[in-house]
């Protein structure tokens, strides 16, 4: 189960240990994301997605400029969801994500799904919430209960 903050609020970034294929990860998290966050990812600028065998640097100083940008008010919700599915995240890569997740941008939450995350730096695993049992995360059926409700994410305001 995907577990929240002490403080009740949910955590800007998770890593999910995942052998399941790569089409059944992401359906059953995109379908985890709209039903209890209420965030739409199809034809939506602010879901960002790289399915990469190896995230590179390169893709992790990209996100890095983009992660700093506000999120567009998209279906009347501001905030950015990325998810990242890949093989590996060489220890360049990580120390690059490193520094976006130590001083996460408001709006953002990410989902990096990985086979293991043993091959991941201690420091890197100390800035997310780690979670090693996708098929409970994303099927429980109260799993709502345990992760806050979809008003969570800043809803725009009409002037």
């Amino acid at each position: 189960m995907i577990p929240i903050r002490n403080d009740g609020a949910y955590h800007h970034a998770y890593i999910i240990e995942s052998s399941s294929q790569t089409q059944s990860i992401k359906d059953r998290l995109l379908s985890w994301i709209h039903k209890h966050l209420g965030f739409l990812h199809s034809q939506n600028p602010n879901y960002v997605e790289y399915i990469v065998p190896s995230l590179s640097i390169s893709t992790v100083r990209d996100i890095h400029i983009r992660h700093a940008d506000k999120p567009f008010e998209h279906n009347g919700i501001v905030h950015r969801v990325w998810l990242i599915i890949t093989e590996n995240i060489p220890v360049e890569a990580q120390n690059a994500l490193l520094k976006i997740l130590e001083e996460p941008k408001p709006y953002n939450t990410f989902f990096i799904v990985i086979p293991n995350s043993g091959s991941l730096l201690p420091t890197l695993k100390s800035r997310v919430q780690v979670v090693r049992d996708e098929e409970s995360v994303v099927t429980q059926q109260n799993f709502h209960k345990d992760f806050p409700q979809p008003d969570i994410f800043e809803k725009a305001h009409s002037a």
